[in-house]
């Protein structure tokens, strides 16, 4: 609209001066020498124009042909550069694409027609990687994080190598170069931050949550639920050696995530040490409201100085009730946890009315085979019933699993703060697994056995039903049932027999745990282990209403055989007790 405006003010112009012209006529007169010329001063005008107009363009002719050579120059390098540009784009769409060949032949042609071009390095190493060829992907990535416009693209380059490598070191360097150059950059935070957890750095790890947490991105639970899991970790690193710094960073934990199991437990157990009963209390039970965890309970548990049978059971039963209220997620579990905290207290004090009572609706659904091992308890201890024993026993090799510590598929004995798997912050759960009890089992035997660090390949080549590795896998079995029973039989004499009745119930399921690991391996190799099994477990039992080997489970100095049937799983008449 303006340029409109523009234009017809100009031409109204022309008009007016033509018309001034027009009325007010008159000549010009030049006198050159001998020459006199005289012209009307519209004539005049036109002369002018056309002179004007002549001059600009011979300048125009003489300045393109001396600038030709330059124009000419001009000309092909901007041929050069679209050229390289196109090899270039077809370059990283060849990489994008997977074609190798295409990739590196596109590569040097933009190598070759593009000077000083930064992304041409990007598609070199792209086409580096695809090729396998890791020396020359790294020179790309390092040239380019020597040029201020690609620097943090061959820095990420350079991070990633790293950590294809498993070179923490040098991924960790090449983070901090990162964050010192950028700040704000979010991949070498979370990088940062991932080494750090992996590698318990946990000092570390909250100084770059902390700078995660500025930049946005993550919500304030995320945030709070990281922090207090890094806390805890923290403070289990130096509780042997500060307790006092520990029961800190165990408290700040705490509040920053009340439901997290294992800072409220080394909370109260620091406290509990200072004789900070109360506080201890107060901290488990709000922990069992929000997670109801076997351990919070039997830390409650523990008698207090004096205390008296009647006052022990009665604060354990106002207590165990509280699991889970008002957190439907947990609160079916929670009256579980709370029925098995009663009922082992009650099995402490040989009042066995009371622990099976608190244990009827349990029983009534779906037993879990820690319910029916304690159940098996009960029938020992109030009636020397073997054969009622024995079918309980027998139930719990097919019951199903309790909740445990469960962090992509793998199954730990205690809770950690990275998983052993993909090393991934505060990824263990505890929740019921999905898959089957004996697969737990094996699971929870090959722990025992890494923990005790014996060699993975004994397992490995009794699988391949060899027979002596065979031998050396149930031997190693063997003695670690050896040191769990020998571990409970001590602590049963000892005289702080009922705070560690409840951990030995535990130490009973282990072993249990342990020799089904051993009963696995003589299956497979089903001809020559009975041999060794004899040796090195003790002789076995068999009927003719299984063909499955019977298991034996110590109770109380009993050996008890027990002979799965499908009709009555007690014992028959021919059976060895």
């Amino acid at each position: 609209m303006i340029k409109l405006i523009g234009y017809f003010a100009a031409f109204v112009a022309l008009i007016i001066g033509v018309v001034w012209l027009a009325n007010n006529p008159g000549f010009v007169e030049f006198s050159w020498f001998n020459y006199h010329i005289k012209l009307t001063i519209g004539l005049f005008i036109v002369a002018l124009v056309i002179l004007i107009t002549i001059s600009v363009l011979f300048w125009r002719l003489v300045r393109g042909i001396l600038g030709a050579p330059d124009a000419f120059g001009i000309f092909f390098s901007s041929r050069r550069r679209r050229k390289g540009y196109n090899a270039l784009s077809k370059g990283i769409i060849a990489a994008g694409s997977g074609d190798v060949k295409a990739a590196h032949k596109f590569a040097l042609v933009a190598d070759a027609k593009l000077d000083n071009e930064p992304l041409t390095l990007l598609l070199k190493a792209q086409a580096a990687q695809l090729d396998g060829d890791k020396e020359q992907a790294h020179l790309a990535f390092k040239k380019m994080s020597e040029d201020a416009a690609t620097k943090m693209l061959g820095l990420r380059g350079l991070f990633v190598e790293a950590q294809q490598n498993d070179d923490s070191a040098t991924a960790k360097l090449v983070a901090i170069e990162a964050i010192a150059e950028d700040p704000h950059s979010k991949w070498a935070l979370n990088g940062l931050f991932d080494l750090q957890t992996a590698e318990g750095d946990w000092g570390g790890a909250l100084n770059s949550l902390l700078m995660v947490a500025r930049l946005g991105g993550v919500t304030n639970a995320e945030v709070k639920r990281k922090r207090a899991v890094l806390l805890t970790a923290d403070a289990m690193s130096i509780e042997n050696d500060n307790a006092e710094r520990a029961l800190e960073l165990a408290l700040e934990a705490r509040n920053n995530a009340a439901e997290l199991v294992p800072a409220s437990l080394l909370a109260a157990r620091l406290l509990l040490a200072k004789g900070s009963v109360r506080k201890a209390h107060k901290i488990l039970e709000k922990c069992w409201r929000l997670a109801p965890h076997p351990d919070l309970g039997a830390l409650f548990a523990k008698v207090k100085d004096g205390e008296k049978d009647k006052a022990w059971l009665k604060r354990v039963q106002n207590f165990a009730p509280k699991a889970g209220i008002g957190n439907l997620a947990v609160e079916a579990q929670g009256k579980i946890e709370a029925a098995v905290l009663v009922a082992r207290v009650a099995i402490l004090q040989e009042n066995w009315a009371v622990a099976r009572e608190v244990l009827e609706a349990s029983v009534a659904d779906d037993p879990s085979a820690r319910v029916c091992t304690i159940m098996a308890k009960i029938e020992q201890g109030e009636l020397g019933n073997k054969g009622h024993v024995a079918e309980w026993l027998a139930r719990a090799q097919n019951a199903a699993a309790d909740p445990m510590w469960l962090a992509d598929g793998h199954i730990a004995a205690e809770w950690a703060p990275v998983s052993a798997v993909t090393g991934e912050l505060d990824a263990y759960e505890w929740k019921l697994p999905e898959h089957n009890l004996a697969q737990v089992e094996a699971d929870l035997a090959a722990n025992i056995l890494l923990k005790h660090q014996v060699n993975e390949t004994l397992l490995i080549e009794a699988q391949e039903k060899t027979i002596v590795e065979a031998e050396a896998a149930v031997k190693e079995l063997a003695d670690e049932k050896i040191v769990v029973l020998e571990k409970l039989e001590s602590a049963v004499s000892s005289e702080a027999h009922k705070n560690t009745e409840i951990a030995l119930l535990e130490a009973e399921v282990e072993a249990s745990a342990v020799e089904e690991a051993a009963d696995e391996v003589v299956l497979d190799v089903k001809e020559d282990v009975p041999s060794l099994t004899e040796k090195v477990l003790g002789k076995r039992v068999t009927t003719p209403y299984s063909t499955k080997p019977a298991v034996e489970t110590k109770l109380d100095g009993a050996q008890i055989a027990v002979v799965r049937r499908p009709d009555d799983p007690g014992l028959r008449d021919n059976d060895t007790v």
